[in-house]
């Protein structure tokens, strides 16, 4: 019989796989798995085989008739993790650690004895979606789709991770199974997401830019994450890099958005760097506005900021309601503030 984790230690078990370096990889699945009731060896043999779980660890099974009461453990039952693509395989790779191929398909061989099964992202989010505020459902799929680790790390790095899913993966999954309980709102969540961010703190950047004014945003239209701009042949001898890849762009207006942590730009020589690049991008035609942690935390300098972006797009300018006010109090106490669960993709 083969475990399989669900919702919060599911998502430890991705986290681990979307950073190279753990040596981790999860891996669709393409054969169903062969539940029974579990047992407490079972249980204890993959908490051991990934130590880094949360105890105790939630596994998903189809019915309840396999639950069990043992200690160490808890439950999720949904008869849906039986079909295609609920559930991937982890595996531990037998050479060094490598970048996940994006759509592998990995023989039953390849499957590692001890190691549970998981949760796909689209599944894991829909297990949440029945339990977390639309927002945080919204900052999850952006986690799941980023260029970070979105779990608690032991070293503090949240940095250079891969993709480990897509949103359009996720939103035809959750489509083609829309039965499921939360894939009403995962969908939702889904559509307000913005994949390949860099960090949590981007991807609340982000969020509290572009979601809609009904939620506490400034509705702003979705910038391209992390994406590339390469410089003309007639520019390419004026600047001194071959590619680009701004945190935050709208291609149309021109316009970057970039954000400098205090852990990653505070150096002197990061900061020339980070000089260099900006003014390379406006020899492209590129105006660029950057956004600090003290701009991210204080709500008069975010909407001086908000309105420089505002501005370069040509959208009109923003109608501060009382409710309006309120609800983007509200966003930013989601979005900014410790609550229960979101050091799982913090």
């Amino acid at each position: 019989m083969t475990l399989c984790l669900a919702k919060y230690s599911a998502l430890e078990s991705l986290a681990a796989a979307a950073q190279p370096a753990h040596g981790l990889l999860a891996l669709p699945r393409t054969e169903p798995f062969d539940y029974d009731a579990p047992s407490s060896k079972a249980v204890a043999d993959a908490q051991r085989s990934l130590p880094f779980l949360t105890q105790p660890a939630t596994f998903v099974l189809p019915d309840a008739s396999y639950r069990r009461n043992l200690r160490g453990a808890s439950f999720l039952i949904c008869k849906h993790a039986a079909v295609p693509g609920a559930l991937w395989n982890l595996r531990a790779p037998a050479d060094k650690p490598r970048q996940r191929n994006r759509n592998p398909i990995p023989a039953a061989s390849e499957a590692v004895q001890g190691l549970p099964g998981t949760s796909s992202p689209a599944f894991c989010l829909a297990q949440l979606g029945v339990e977390l505020p639309l927002v945080q459902l919204a900052e999850l799929a952006c986690s799941l789709t980023g260029l970070y680790r979105f779990a608690p790390s032991r070293t503090g790095s949240i940095l250079d991770a891969v993709p480990i899913a897509t949103l359009s993966e996720m939103r035809g999954f959750l489509e083609r199974h829309s039965s499921i309980a939360g894939s009403r709102n995962a969908r939702r969540a889904l559509g307000h997401a913005i994949e390949r961010l860099g960090s949590p703190a981007e991807t609340a950047l982000c969020l509290m830019l572009c979601l809609p004014r009904r939620m506490g945003g400034f509705g702003f239209p979705h910038p391209v994450a992390n994406g590339t701009i390469t410089p003309s042949s007639s520019r390419r001898a004026r600047v001194s890099q071959s590619e680009f890849h701004p945190d935050l762009l709208w291609p149309k207006a021109r316009l970057i958005l970039e954000y400098d942590s205090d852990e990653h730009h505070r150096l002197p020589q990061q900061a020339a760097r980070d000089a260099k690049r900006r003014n390379d991008l406006e020899i492209l035609g590129f105006d660029v506005i950057v956004a600090t942690r003290a701009i991210l935390r204080n709500v008069s300098l975010f909407d001086k900021m908000a309105d420089q972006i505002r501005l370069r797009l040509g959208l009109r300018a923003t109608i501060r309601t009382e409710k309006w006010l309120q609800q983007r109090a509200e966003l930013r106490q989601l979005l900014l503030s410790p609550s229960p669960n979101s050091h799982y993709w913090r």
